[in-house]
């Protein structure tokens, strides 16, 4: 709850559209922890709703690992590994409480199926994660290339616009000159301006 100071500055805040925010935070800053439990949460949500759903139709174990993996694969496509693993440990328990373990509604983690499932969803979290990470590296090292890119070829107008304009100096001394019969000195002008660009 906000205190009374608090408040009263939202209220101002509220009453001047030209103020600044007193909370400056955008969306994107939110802190990494709060996005990781969201995600673990989300995952946890969709991973019960898969098992309630497999589990009412009957027992189907195969059905329910598949659909698993590919809530694991969109949970890992957020770039964050922990809640991917989070989700992998989590669907081998749903895996191992509701569907392989008989009697069902208990934990064993002792069949096949268990181990490999575990194994299959924490690589696929690994590599998808990894995945991800790369190409988020290679976009922000292409943007920055490009960025360097574009100073250069700035730069370089620059210089070819200053060139440019050496040499209508010097074709313009080149022409009064050539009148005079000093072509040698017009020529060294062009050429000095021309190895300075």
């Amino acid at each position: 709850m906000l205190d009374r100071t608090t408040e009263s500055e939202v209220t101002k805040w509220r009453q001047n559209e030209h103020a600044e925010c007193p909370f400056p935070m955008k969306p994107s800053q939110t802190h990494p922890f709060w996005r990781s439990a969201a995600l673990c949460f989300l995952s946890s949500v969709a991973l019960a709703s898969v098992t309630f759903v497999c589990f009412r139709l009957h027992d189907l174990p195969a059905a329910a690992a598949l659909l698993y993996m590919v809530i694991i694969v969109l949970v890992s496509l957020q770039g964050r590994l922990i809640p991917a693993i989070f989700a992998s440990f989590v669907a081998v328990f749903c895996l191992d409480y509701f569907f392989i373990v008989k009697p069902v509604f208990r934990i064993a983690l002792t069949e096949t199926l268990d181990v490999v499932a575990l194994v299959a969803y924490l690589t696929t979290a690994l590599v998808v994660t990894g995945l991800l990470s790369r190409v988020r590296k290679s976009f922000q090292q292409l943007l920055r290339s490009e960025a360097r890119l574009a100073e250069s070829e700035q730069r370089r107008a620059a210089q070819l616009a200053k060139a440019n304009e050496a040499l209508r100096a010097c074709l313009d001394r080149r022409l009064s000159w050539t009148s005079h019969g000093r072509h040698h000195e017009a020529i060294g002008c062009i050429l000095f301006h021309l190895a300075n660009a």
